[in-house]
């Protein structure tokens, strides 16, 4: 049994890729987040905030501690695993995903349509803190692609189908998944 400091749901747990520890993020609002060894013991504890989500690097050493969806100021809080010490706190207002890059140092961000229809964007970040580039969009109608499904069997020209493309990009066949 893994011991709770709250009372409250869990929100989120989550395995160091080092598999040496995990976090788990709970308790109500304002909620905690406590890493345990393999033992289930605790080793380090935060104090109360806004957060019900957490993300660890591809390499173990960075603990995002966030707060998204229905927690609308979006609070970011970088931790430096081993040192047990906060690296910088930004807040991303109305982020519904996270996403770490393979790097270990650079993230994205997004506010999404159907989840919220304002304020709908993707952002480029670097765990510092800085933000490195945005793209916002008017509405939740545009898009960054759009998949249109095509009946069709393996090998055929993609212009028998209407699509056309410059010659440098387009395939002159592919294989097209029987039940599409």
């Amino acid at each position: 049994m893994v011991p709770l400091a709250k009372t409250g749901p869990v929100y989120a747990a989550r395995w160091n890729p080092n598999g040496k520890e995990f976090a788990v993020c709970y308790g109500y609002m304002p909620a905690k987040m406590t890493m345990y060894n393999t033992k289930g013991e605790p080793i380090f504890d935060t104090a109360e905030g806004p957060r019900n989500d957490l993300h660890y690097n591809a390499f173990g050493n960075i603990l995002l501690v966030c707060g998204f969806g229905n927690l609308a100021r979006g609070k970011m809080e970088f931790w430096d695993v081993e040192k047990k010490k906060e690296i910088v706190s930004i807040g991303v207002p109305n982020t519904t995903m996270f996403e770490w890059a393979p790097d270990g140092e650079h993230f994205i961000t997004a506010t999404t349509a159907p989840r919220l229809r304002i304020d709908n964007c993707y952002r480029l970040w670097h765990y510092s803190g800085k933000m490195i580039y945005e793209k916002t969009f008017d509405s939740p109608k545009e898009e960054l692609w759009q998949v249109c499904p095509i009946t069709a069997s393996c090998g055929q020209n993609l212009s028998a189908h209407g699509l056309n493309c410059p010659s440098s990009f387009c395939l002159h066949s592919v294989y097209f998944v029987p039940f599409l």
